[in-house]
């Protein structure tokens, strides 16, 4: 078993194999956000960010212009241009179901699409990947953990914009974009920019993707201001090409962080202390307090923690 020190007094293993109950955990995970977000000491996090949502609302229009005149002085288009570099489909009679692979053409869609749903499925495949071949638990299950994380989030997302119907800021008829709550399913279908600005889902999914690796590698201190600087590029780049407004972004990263957490530390187990697991075979496990024996180099006593 290897034994990651994270910090003094902190270890942990992955002990387990990952969760295989594939066909349960969406409904779990959302069980798990409508009780971690709406509780009593999360309260001032949730008028924060409504009054915080509320003021960019007010100002999105003038935030918009403003992204938009610094990408005209710099060079940068206000679309985005993708060429296709392969297609893959089924043929069901005689025609071929599918979806081309893009990839950017310029600078604006490259940071686009540094968002783009390819791209974090992409890394979620590749740790899982590479735990399946060298046989590294924690990278397999930073890969599993990464894509529930992705579903989660992208079916929460989905519920909102369907709900909210905001316009895209490319696609607005009155500044600001105009609010339809509950469009009609087949009107959004047909014309998705009309309605599906709040919150981002792209935002969302990049903020989940870097806590989850983030969490499961704490000894790397440069995983999260890489991937928050990448974050700040992407929303510009939205803002830029006029798919999002500055208030759709509070909602989205709220969401996409909050379950990465529900499904970060399924099958990683706090230990008691270093190399406590092989000496008496005690383990705490998550979800709970734990008061254990702390033996270090020139000190012993009690350890408490809370996991959770």
């Amino acid at each position: 078993m290897k034994v990651y020190h994270v910090k003094p007094g902190v270890d942990y293993a992955y002990i387990r194999p990952p969760n295989s109950r594939y066909y349960n955990f969406l409904y779990k995970d959302f069980g798990s956000y409508f009780r971690t977000t709406f509780n009593r000491p999360n309260l001032p996090y949730i008028g924060a960010m409504v009054v915080g949502t509320g003021l960019l609302v007010y100002f999105d229009q003038d935030i918009i212009d403003g992204a938009q005149h610094i990408g005209d002085e710099v060079g940068l288009n206000h679309t985005s241009k993708q060429k296709p570099l392969t297609n893959w489909g089924v043929k069901v009679g005689g025609k071929t179901i599918g979806t081309p692979l893009n990839v950017p053409q310029d600078l604006e869609t490259g940071m686009y699409f540094l968002g783009d749903g390819i791209v974090h499925s992409s890394i979620a495949v590749g740790f899982w990947g590479y735990g399946q071949l060298s046989g590294d638990k924690r990278a397999l299950q930073t890969g599993t953990q990464c894509i529930e994380a992705i579903v989660a989030t992208g079916t929460m997302i989905q519920i909102l914009k369907h709900s909210f119907g905001r316009e895209s800021p490319n696609a607005r008829t009155v500044d600001g974009g105009k609010w339809r709550l509950f469009p009609n399913p087949s009107d959004y279908q047909n014309h998705v920019p009309n309605y599906d600005a709040m919150p981002s889902g792209h935002i969302a999914t990049a903020m989940a993707t870097v806590t989850v690796i983030a969490d499961n590698y704490p000894d790397k201190k440069w995983i999260r201001p890489m991937g928050y600087s990448l974050m700040g590029i992407l929303m510009y780049a939205m803002l830029n090409n006029g798919v999002h407004w500055a208030s759709d972004y509070p909602l989205g990263i709220s969401i996409g962080y909050t379950f990465a957490k529900i499904c970060d530390g399924r099958a990683r187990t706090i230990l008691s202390g270093k190399g406590s697991e092989e000496v008496n075979g005690k383990v705490s496990k998550r979800d709970h307090i734990s008061l254990l024996p702390y033996l270090g180099n020139n000190s012993m006593g009690l350890r408490l923690g809370y996991e959770f």
